[in-house]
């Protein structure tokens, strides 16, 4: 399967807010709040900085052998784990919650745009090692958020009473998730293939955590994805200083409200930090943990500890306390040799509150990387906007607005009343000159005779536009098609649609169409229009 690939720019699209448009354009607003600039220039100072810091590389190659044991790895994965311990090599992190069956598109997106931003610094820092690195959100307890996705125009969804960190859940009662799947997925080998795949990784004696790892690893396992669940006693033994800092003295708190502070006088905020921005974690419940007179208290199960018994816990049994929003991106860059991280506008925002927390902690904050956003187009809708005279950049906007554009510019001037109307505002603005000479108070009656002239001519041009909206009946209906396609529940395609529907489209060689076009940090959104096959 071929495409026809363009861009349109981030700013065109209507859907990126203020603050990544400025990033991109480097608005000095916003540089106070980022450490590295988002270019390819930047990553050589990046690295320098990261390499100072000092990363435990063995452990971090441990715990990747120890997670990842059971699981087929390819020779590329295998050789960018053990490549972790080398000084020369970096990586470029992306993290997620941990989706059903992957979830939306830009889960997707985000993997394969650390995996071009890896080939490009490699290309352009010779001698230097950089592996892509998926984290696993597997800490995050809003099952609602991801026990779910879209495809083949229905809703499939993972009911479980199950509670607390989704990646500790067992992976029981999907059976009839995935039958019903099959059944909407159809009758093909891929299909099959595909269904059978999702039935394997997702086996009742797994948790989240290790089916998601699976199934990632089958996907993007040929280009050298490494997989890291953070949920891990080495990985958080390595921020005890962090979790320790906290819970004594809550210093996150305040560096952040500070720093959200100053963003807020441009943009909105996308996080806002607690008193302590931690949770209690044990196979049924994150709790969130709060200070109180004597000591901590957990908010929801009201257990209570006093300061020695935490920081006992956090000598003995690190794997207790998880990082919230705020945290968690200290974690990551603690243990990772990062000098990328790879997200979404939102993420990206709320990183931008964390540079001074980061440099409270003496950690090195990476670039902070645009993953590549991408709408699909499929072959029937590329026929109908052919058809229609329209590029398929044109589909971004409101539909409404789409559809009065197109059949205004197909009637011409034959329903285009901009001319009569500037003539009644030249006859009653001569009419009003006159009547103020015979009696000023006039001139307010002839104003609300031209404004109830107006109102009149304007009703006049709308039913000309509805019997116009006739003629183009069929036009129309294809234009509200293609737009509904191209953009789910009136957003972005990429936050919505699931992967399968269009990997059985475009069968097995998706991924690798789509990390061709991938070009990552970058101000334009990628179309990929589906050429027909001959």
């Amino acid at each position: 399967m071929t495409f026809t690939h363009s861009k349109i720019k981030l700013a065109d699209t209507g859907f990126f807010p203020q603050i990544m448009l400025d990033y991109m354009a480097g608005a000095e607003a916003l540089r106070p709040f980022y450490q590295h600039t988002p270019g390819l220039d930047a990553f050589g100072e990046a690295m320098s900085a990261k390499a100072r810091e000092g990363t435990d590389r063995s452990t971090l190659v441990k715990v990747l052998q120890e997670q990842l044991r059971n699981l087929t790895l390819t020779d590329a994965v295998k050789d960018n784990i053990q490549s972790l311990a080398d000084d020369n090599t970096f990586c470029v992190v992306t993290a997620h919650q941990l989706n059903l069956a992957t979830g939306p598109l830009y889960v997707i997106y985000k993997a394969l745009s650390a995996i071009s931003l890896c080939e490009q610094l490699e290309k352009q820092y010779p001698g230097k090692k950089l592996v892509p690195v998926f984290w696993l959100g597997s800490e995050d307890h809003d099952l609602d958020e991801v026990n779910h996705f879209h495809a083949f125009h229905k809703t499939y969804t993972w009911q479980t009473e199950q509670s607390g960190a989704v990646g500790r859940m067992l992976a029981t009662g999907m059976d009839a998730l995935w039958d019903s799947l099959a059944e909407d997925a159809g009758n093909s080998s891929e299909a099959d293939a595909w269904v059978n795949m999702l039935r394997d990784c997702y086996r009742a004696d797994r948790t989240m955590s290790v089916a998601t790892t699976d199934l990632l690893n089958r996907i993007f396992g040929t280009y050298g994805l490494v997989i890291l669940d953070g949920d891990h006693p080495a990985m958080k033994k390595a921020c005890a200083d962090i979790i320790l800092d906290e819970l004594q003295s809550g210093n996150s708190a305040g560096i952040v409200q500070l720093a959200s502070e100053k963003l807020s006088r441009h943009y909105s905020v996308q996080a806002y930090p607690r008193e302590i921005n931690l949770f209690f974690l044990d196979n049924n419940s994150r709790d969130r943990i709060t200070r109180v007179a004597d000591g901590y208290e957990l908010a929801n199960s009201r257990r209570t500890f006093g300061a020695e018994e935490l920081e006992e816990l956090i000598n003995n049994q690190p794997q207790v306390f998880s990082p919230n929003v705020i945290l968690r991106p200290l974690f990551q860059q603690r243990v990772l040799p990062a000098v990328a991280y790879v997200g979404g506008a939102g993420e990206l925002s709320y990183w931008m509150q964390l540079k001074t927390l980061f440099g409270h902690h003496g950690i090195e904050m990476p670039v902070l990387v645009l993953r590549d956003s991408v709408t699909l187009v499929d072959h029937t809708s590329c026929k109908k906007l052919q058809k229609l005279g329209l590029e398929p950049d044109a589909m971004f906007g409101d539909i409404e607005q789409l559809v009065k554009a197109y059949v205004s510019q197909q009637a011409g001037e034959e329903i285009d009343l901009e001319i009569e109307k500037k003539q009644l505002e030249k006859t009653y603005r001569s009419i009003s000159e006159k009547a103020a000479k015979v009696d000023p108070t006039l001139e307010k009656a002839v104003a609300a005779e031209e404004a109830s002239a107006l109102k009149a001519l304007e009703k006049l041009h709308q039913r000309l536009l509805k019997a116009e909206k006739q003629r183009f009946d069929v036009a129309i209906n294809q234009l509200r098609s293609v737009h509904a396609r191209m953009f789910p529940n009136g957003g972005l395609q990429e936050r919505y649609d699931n992967l399968l529907p269009w990997l059985l489209r475009f069968g097995p060689s998706f991924p690798d169409q789509l990390l061709k076009v991938m070009d990552a940090p970058s101000d334009h959104l990628h179309i990929l229009c589906e050429e027909p096959q001959a």
